[in-house]
């Protein structure tokens, strides 16, 4: 397995150093399936989280860029997977849920799933039928 190499407490002389760190970060965590932090990256850069969100413009800018929507582009991935899941849950769980989003999506309703169950549950709606 690959260790994440902490970059902590080193100077970044080059841009392609700045950029090996960050990459560093982000293929230790693809190849270990494990989640990317904001606190993580700076952590790892050896930068403190605020530093990292008002980075100055310039120079390495761009790499941070690029972590931040890799760490973004991840977070909602694992957002819809998640989401999926609980949709299933439910499918198999509550099938008299899902008798009535089958009615609501027939009606011509386009929403998603997840918006229609939100629908469904919510108090101030009425449920009789």
């Amino acid at each position: 397995m690959k260790s994440l190499n902490n970059h902590r407490n080193n100077s970044f002389p080059t841009e392609e150093s700045f950029e090996s760190a960050i990459n560093d970060y982000i293929e230790y965590h693809e190849l270990n399936n494990t989640i990317m932090t904001m606190n993580g990256l700076a952590y790892h850069l050896g930068i403190s989280l605020q530093t990292l969100k008002n980075f100055p413009k310039g120079e390495y800018k761009k790499y941070i860029e690029y972590a931040i929507t890799r760490i973004a582009i991840q977070a909602e991935e694992r957002a819809i997977k998640s989401s999926m899941k609980a949709m299933d849950w439910l499918e198999r769980a509550q099938p008299e849920v899902w008798e009535k989003v089958e009615k609501l999506e027939v009606s011509g309703d386009n929403s998603p799933r997840f918006e229609i169950i939100n629908r469904l549950y919510s108090p101030n709606e009425d449920d009789s039928e």
